[in-house]
């Protein structure tokens, strides 16, 4: 399997294009760990370091030149591409319907990370936009209809220590009568010395106030005006500074009170229940910011070119004086992101790894809900509704028989592993019968196909039929897809082993 990413970081974009993306291929690499997988960046001018996580990672990359013309930059990397690729993922605000079309021969499925919803895009499979609360009127003009949406903060694009952190290690109980420890992280680069002027805010409140709170502060080691705030904070030690942190989850949940922007860290913040206090660096981040403040996950100060220490004072005062804000707001954030949006993605665009499992009585009430749903049964030889007393027989009966062999289809992540659908062989004539449903919830992910590809050794060594309705036309693609032959109108025949290889 072949996945391909194309973004740009640097110090003027920022890394938050890197740290999503990069979220997304270490959750590849940990779904598939023993698989071929081959997960390639395709950026322009990347920064060293980024470069060397990569590198660590096992991760190839193609350099670019600088991006003129979004056709130049796609014809440049279809000549980098020897083959066509099974997944392409861009997250580029300056890539749109032109790079797209021009791109699109070179990969099976595309990728389009988005949340300003401002621009066209070509003809893309996946649309992905992680603002809280987006709908998918906001893309109706932008995209085609066989796009399919992955919207909001169920598709946050969060590390694994995140997710781990929350269900796990759980954030440590914080102390918010007052604050006693503060993460201020205002963007890996230091968007216009933003973090410089917090840091002055800070001092001038804790001296102030007499406050005893201690900062940390967050920032790549490649980030503008690095030297002066290391100079301005070397008579402040209650400051330290942690440059190209990779223990992030850890530092937040060990934070009463974050000051932060309002990009991807909002998910992380989010995830851990983090009480926070925001400004926004660009444009970008201004329906976040909105949507979360409405929500009363964070308090949103506005831009911070318009931040003022009036503002800043009032706001950071009356946190600190109001602990059952505070409690509210960690409530909040911990109700709009749970550390899954990676693995959600991975299952969305069919990266999942799916296997079989030989069924229990412990799938009993599982499959039954499954059968039950009408949306699953329209095209079933009985499509009449079965009572709980039928299919408890029903299955019991079938776990026990000599001649029915029933798997449950599992899709696993490197999050979590869950039961998506049922396989089901019969002995049938020469061979067996094969009959597949999918939960409803879990469709269009290639579940069915990896299914079939991994029915065990023992069946394939005779022939495996399929009766499917000439009215299911997506059961028919499926199983045409698989290999099989189309022998009637409604009836299809994978031939066994020995016979594929005489055709040989």
């Amino acid at each position: 399997m072949k996945i391909l990413f194309r973004l740009d970081a640097n110090k003027q974009i920022g890394a938050g294009h890197f740290e999503r993306c990069f979220a997304i291929a270490k959750g590849m690499q940990a779904t598939h760990k023993t698989s071929n997988l081959s997960i390639v960046f395709a950026c322009s001018l990347l920064p060293k370091k980024y470069k060397d996580r990569l590198k660590d990672s096992g991760i190839k990359y193609i350099p670019l030149p600088v991006l003129q013309t979004q056709s130049e930059d796609a014809i440049y990397l279809k000549n980098q591409l020897e083959a066509k690729v099974d997944l392409l993922c861009v997250d580029h605000y300056s890539l749109a319907d032109e790079w797209e079309s021009s791109i699109r021969e070179k990969c099976k499925k595309l990728l389009v990370i988005d949340d300003l919803a401002n621009r066209k895009h070509g003809d893309i499979d996946f649309l992905l936009d992680q603002t809280f609360n987006r709908t998918e009127a906001a893309y109706y003009d932008f995209v085609s209809q066989k796009t399919t949406f992955l919207l909001g903060s169920p598709y946050a694009l969060l590390r694994q220590e995140f997710y781990t952190i929350r269900n796990s290690k759980r954030p440590s109980k914080r102390s918010i009568d007052p604050p006693r420890k503060i993460v201020l992280a205002l963007g890996a680069m230091n968007h216009a010395g933003s973090t410089n002027i917090l840091v002055e805010f800070l001092a001038t409140l804790r001296k102030s106030y007499n406050l005893s709170f201690s900062v940390t502060i967050l920032l790549s080691s490649q980030a503008n005006e690095l030297s002066s705030l290391k100079e301005s904070i070397k008579k402040l030690p209650y400051i330290t500074l942690k440059e190209d942190c990779t223990s992030v989850g850890v530092v937040y949940s060990e934070a009463d009170l974050a000051i932060g922007a309002c990009g991807t860290s909002s998910w992380e913040r989010c995830a851990l229940g983090l009480p926070s206090l925001t400004v926004t660096l660009a444009d970008n981040q201004n329906e976040i910011a909105r949507q979360l403040d409405e929500y009363g996950a964070h308090l949103y100060l506005g831009h911070i070119k318009d931040m003022t220490f009036s503002a800043f004072e009032n706001a950071f005062m009356m946190l600190s004086q109001t602990p059952s804000l505070l409690e509210e707001m960690s409530k909040k954030a911990l109700q709009i992101c749970d550390g899954k949006g990676v693995a959600n993605l991975i299952r969305k665009v069919g990266v999942a790894n799916i296997f079989l499992k030989k069924a229990t009585t412990q799938d009993i009430k599982t499959v039954f809900k499954w059968q039950s749903n009408p949306v699953i049964r329209q095209f079933s030889r009985n499509p009449n509704p079965i009572s709980w007393s039928e299919h408890q027989k029903w299955m019991k009966a079938a776990l026990k028989s000599n001649t029915r062999h029933i798997y449950i289809i599992r899709s696993k992540t490197h999050l979590d592993d869950l039961s998506v659908g049922m396989l089901r062989l019969d002995e049938h004539l020469d061979g067996y019968e094969i009959s597949i449903l999918v939960d409803e919830k879990f469709q269009n992910q290639n579940i069915a196909l990896n299914a079939i590809k991994s029915i065990p050794e023992q069946f394939l060594l005779k022939k495996i039929y399929a009766t499917v309705s000439t009215a299911n036309k997506a059961s028919q693609n499926l199983f045409t897809k698989a290999g099989f032959k189309k022998v009637e109108a409604d009836l299809f025949v994978l031939k066994n082993k020995e016979e594929l290889i005489n055709e040989e």
